[in-house]
């Protein structure tokens, strides 16, 4: 997809990270093709997602009209910081529930998430039999099962934004003075 050099910031992290570059940017196809090719190829289907609201959003297109099933809508837990809400499970710790296997130590792509969505639909939420009651789907509470996300905590990252990199100590005098809001955290597996 075609982007502006101005507009995006790309250093040797995001190129390890998604293979984006500038060359990649300048040569793509424009942002209104690329949407109008998505929305075809998502037209006459049921588009599985985990949490997809975001990706919709990233690229302008409107949820309500395609037909869509979140995952997240029967994988959710209690939200530890609002015991009164739910929260949705990651793709993380869905396939770690159904599968035993971290399917992001690392690094990965959007094809592998996009496989791993559609192996956790197929062979974990259709096929999983203790989810399943004579009637249906049976109410479960996902609110023990492990949150992966959390447990790494100890491995988050500090983007400084004067530095233009990412770092566990940011070694920036500028960056001890700011605001928090202006150094994002970030996480990274192993």
């Amino acid at each position: 997809m075609q982007w502006d050099r101005n507009k995006v910031n790309i250093n040797q992290y995001t190129i390890r990270k998604n293979g984006i570059t500038y060359e990649s940017l300048k040569n793509g196809i424009s942002f209104n093709v690329m949407k109008s090719r998505v929305s075809k190829i998502f037209k006459n289907k049921i588009v599985v997602t985990v949490g997809g609201h975001a990706d919709f959003r990233a690229l302008d297109l409107d949820i309500m009209e395609h037909m869509t099933f979140d995952l997240q809508s029967f994988y959710n837990r209690t939200d530890p910081n609002n015991i009164q809400q739910q929260q949705g499970m990651s793709l993380r710790d869905i396939f770690f529930f159904h599968f035993g296997t971290d399917c992001q130590k690392g690094e990965h792509s959007a094809l592998q998430d996009a496989k791993n969505t559609h192996k956790c639909f197929m062979d974990g939420y259709t096929k999983e039999k203790s989810l399943w009651s004579s009637t249906g789907k049976q109410c479960y509470d996902f609110s023990d099962q492990v949150n992966l996300n959390s447990k790494e905590k100890h491995n988050k990252l500090t983007f400084c934004s004067t530095l233009n990199l990412f770092s566990k100590n940011c070694k920036c005098t500028e960056c001890k003075n700011v605001r928090r809001i202006d150094c994002q955290r970030i996480d990274l597996f192993d």
